[in-house]
């Protein structure tokens, strides 16, 4: 005997019902051997005999495994719709659902995905998988054209399987980004000197930050921002200055885009305070000794070097102060290390209530810790984009805020702009976009670089993974390890 619940018990409610757009999704029912990869899962709604009257064990997997999701369960002859955490021994499992960020691992169908659910007992899911769109039918029709005159002409593939016309929208989110990212190379150079200098000036006891506020308003004034986010991605931060600048610009691009969403209002007085307190929040470090800034050597966690880099934030909010900066910013910079377990060695300043953390600074801690991870330190090679996400999931709900994570992953996507990832096809290419929406953020769009053979692109082809479902990310890839120091040389010359 097996607990099945009706469709419309365990409906995402943010689930696209009508045809309102080509890039409409249609929901199916389906059994756990009949999903396909690809297929985003939106609620399991059918279990073997294991999920009734479930024992403590059996509810602790559930938990566990799906933390933050919704719940319908039968207790005591009535059905309830709540939170996974309230599960208890006795209650029979009818269906989970409104799934969040964190857990796509468990909503994207895989063939490894379906074997696990299969033996675990997890026997019928709703779906739901784009539209076909004749857009996209003519844009393939334009490749094979392209393809069929190449072959005419007996030039290579490899330096000629068309890109698509620069009309489409792809093609023009592409170029853009391409183009901004050529334009904002020397103003990240620029604005991570401007730092080193006030920080310098700092440590010699002058205080200011002025023309930090004047590399703010340059990179408003170009329309950096997202090509500096990018650019995070693509070269690794050399040292102190260039981890400040990757931190503003990340948190003045996501910032406004999860409070829109929130609606809820910025607490920064002007826009560019959002991205000068990125800025700042390391500024305390100017008190640190440039021998342990600098030093090539990893701490252990309770010598007198580590103790003293500990105190950057107390320091920074104290000089953010003096210099009459808003509360915001002071917060952010004083409370950036600290974590949901406030008794945790690296959660500091100590004897701090996390209740009593802003978002801001609890958003900051999240993209500090992402960035480190992504830029170069002394002591550990630097991280891929994706994998740093990976890690960061992990952490949530037990030393980052969950909630404030899973609108973070929303907004930088599971593979961040300028990403450098392998599709299923054996070519590589670096990730052009955040799927946006109700799109699956697997399913970005990719500029092919190097096709499966191995060979170099002179003209490069754009894939929307969201459109073509014959064409996934098999794995995402280090930059360094496939052009070395040319990345972002090679990024900044695609041609589509």
């Amino acid at each position: 005997m097996t607990a099945a619940v009706n469709i419309e018990e365990c409906r995402n409610p943010t689930l696209v019902d009508g045809p309102e757009s080509d890039n409409e999704l249609v929901k199916s029912k389906v059994k756990v051997g009949k999903l396909k990869e690809g297929m985003v899962i939106k609620a399991y709604t059918k279990f073997s005999e294991r999920y009734q009257s479930m024992d403590e064990g059996t509810c602790e997997f559930i938990r566990h495994n799906f933390k933050g999701t919704r719940v319908i369960i039968v207790r005591n002859n009535k059905k309830y719709n709540t939170n996974v955490k309230s599960i208890q021994a006795g209650d029979t499992l009818k269906g989970l659902y409104d799934f969040p960020p964190a857990l796509r691992k468990i909503t994207i169908a895989t063939k490894e995905l379906g074997q696990a659910l299969e033996k675990r007992g997890m026997l019928e899911f709703i779906t739901v998988q784009p539209k076909a769109v004749a857009e996209r039918a003519k844009e393939q029709l334009q490749e094979l054209v392209m393809m069929a005159e190449d072959s005419a002409k007996s030039r290579p593939m490899s330096a000629a399987i068309g890109g698509w016309k620069s009309s489409t929208p792809s093609a023009r989110i592409a170029q853009k980004l391409v183009e901004s990212v050529q334009n904002s190379i020397p103003i990240r150079k620029e604005t991570s000197l401007s730092i080193e200098n006030e920080m310098e000036n700092a440590r010699k006891g002058t205080l200011s930050v002025k023309a930090i506020e004047n590399s703010v308003n340059n990179i408003a004034a170009n329309d950096s921002i997202d090509a500096l986010t990018s650019i995070s991605s693509l070269k690794e931060s050399q040292q102190i200055y260039d981890h400040c600048v990757d931190v503003g610009v990340i948190f003045q691009s996501v910032y406004f885009k999860i409070q829109t969403k929130r609606n809820k209002k910025s607490v920064f007085s002007h826009k560019n305070q959002a991205m000068l307190g990125g800025f700042l929040h390391d500024f305390g470090k100017s008190v640190v000794p440039r021998e342990i800034l600098e030093s090539k050597r990893q701490f252990e966690k309770s010598s007198r070097s580590m103790q003293i880099i500990r105190s950057h934030p107390v320091h920074g909010a104290r000089q953010l102060s003096m210099l009459n900066m808003p509360a915001p910013i002071i917060d952010m910079a004083r409370f950036h290390h600290v974590k949901m377990n406030t008794d945790m060695l690296t959660s500091y300043p100590q004897d701090t209530d996390y209740k009593n953390i802003s978002f801001e600074a609890r958003l900051m801690s999240i993209i500090d810790i992402y960035q480190a991870l992504v830029g170069t330190r002394n002591y550990q090679k630097s991280w891929s984009p994706p994998a740093t996400m990976r890690y960061l999931e992990a952490l949530a709900g037990v030393e980052i805020d969950q909630y404030v994570f899973d609108l973070f992953i929303r907004e930088m996507g599971v593979y961040p702009k300028g990403s450098m990832v392998e599709l299923s096809d054996g070519s590589l290419g670096f990730v052009m976009n955040v799927p946006e929406g109700k799109q699956d953020l697997n399913r970005p769009i990719v500029a092919v670089v190097r096709n499966g053979q191995g060979q170099d692109l002179t003209h490069h082809h754009l894939i929307d993974l969201q459109a073509d479902r014959d064409v996934s990310i098999a794995r995402d890839l280090d930059r360094k390890d496939v052009f070395g120091e040319r990345v972002l040389e090679v990024f900044a010359t695609i041609t589509v």
